[in-house]
């Protein structure tokens, strides 16, 4: 009976051990957005889910291909597996990538629609449950070539956005480009 709490501590170390292994082994892999994106659209239907796909073009080879990539596989994960939601929308551009729901989201007082903080992240009701690391990684990710923010979407669901940091000394679209609200798209839905 001694024995007892520390196998309970084994197992929970283990299992984070796991989750973290996890973790690394996704962080490090590479990643193409056309896969992300017919995997994306692979997992929906399996899920019987609605993905409507908007590509007015896709963000710049290297990094920032890389960052969209992985914010495709993230949401998407997490849109599978924890939101509830029968619609999902991804939006790419140049400058911005996006996906949103219509699932369950996080209760407003969390924090203001399509913004966060890590304390938001870590508490959120999305799923109810802890957000996991996998949107902070992709924070780190865009350290240098843009912003992921995330949080519940205006009209309800949530939303996970990557904007481009302009190119220095260029007027950017981008700057137009980013609102309050991803709006659903009618056009090029998937199943």
């Amino acid at each position: 009976d001694e024995g007892v709490p520390y196998l309970e501590q084994l197992q929970e170390l283990s299992h984070d051990a796991r989750a973290q292994m996890r973790q690394v082994v996704a962080a490090t892999r590479e990643a193409d957005l056309d896969q992300e994106l017919a995997q994306a659209a692979h997992l929906a239907d399996a899920a019987g889910i609605v993905l409507t796909l908007s590509d007015e073009g896709h963000p710049p080879e290297g990094k920032t291909s890389q960052v969209a990539a992985h914010l495709v596989r993230e949401s998407m994960a997490n849109v599978v597996h924890h939101s509830g939601a029968d619609r999902v929308w991804v939006e790419l551009s140049p400058v911005r990538v996006s996906v949103h729901d219509n699932g369950r989201g996080a209760g407003r007082s969390r924090a203001a629609a399509g913004q966060k903080t890590i304390a938001d992240s870590q508490q959120s009701a999305h799923a109810g449950q802890r957000i996991s690391t996998g949107l902070e990684s992709l924070e780190k990710r865009a350290e240098g070539v843009g912003t992921v923010t995330w949080g519940p979407a205006d009209g309800g669901g949530w939303h996970v956005t990557f904007v481009v940091n302009p190119v220095d000394g260029a007027d950017s679209p981008a700057l137009s480009m980013v609102g309050d609200t991803v709006r659903p798209v009618s056009e090029g839905a998937l199943s």
